[in-house]
């Protein structure tokens, strides 16, 4: 079904505007702090993730999709939703770094989080896990000190 990534893009986009233009301005008020005002982190965010949808639309409007093997009985030829397991990994994982984050800190507990998701997406190369354990607590790190 090519409608799909256009009806996924409406959706997500859509709560990105309201997000964007009306529930962060009503939520978050401007302090007279030094630095980045209090909206800049949550709109770039917000911006990041339309952006990241619009290309995630294009991308999948654009591609080919491989060749089905078998058909699908509910239709929806190539389009498979992933397993619950990996859902409840990533919630487990998610939910395990929120606890290392409190028990061992913020850099401690950042590169636990990026650890434990890293892992519960597959990857399994030492370097590559420990790459991103240092990128995870070296952007942890960088919060207190940018005061975001």
């Amino acid at each position: 079904m090519r409608a799909a990534p256009v009806i996924e893009f409406a959706i997500v986009g859509g709560l990105c505007a309201v997000a964007y233009f009306v529930l962060i301005p009503a939520q978050i008020s401007a302090q007279g702090a030094v630095g980045l005002r209090a909206d800049v982190v949550p709109r770039v965010a917000v911006v990041a993730i339309a952006l990241f949808a619009l290309l995630h639309m294009v991308a999948r409007l654009t591609v080919a999709a491989p060749p089905s093997t078998a058909p699908d009985p509910g239709g929806n030829a190539g389009e498979a939703a992933p397993p619950l397991r990996y859902v409840a990994l990533l919630l487990t994982a998610i939910a395990a770094g929120y606890a290392g984050i409190i028990w061992l800190g913020l850099v401690a507990g950042g590169a636990v989080t990026v650890l434990l998701i890293t892992l519960a997406l597959g990857e399994r190369r030492p370097l590559r896990l420990a790459l991103h354990a240092l990128g995870g607590a070296a952007v942890a790190g960088l919060i207190p000190l940018l005061g975001l």
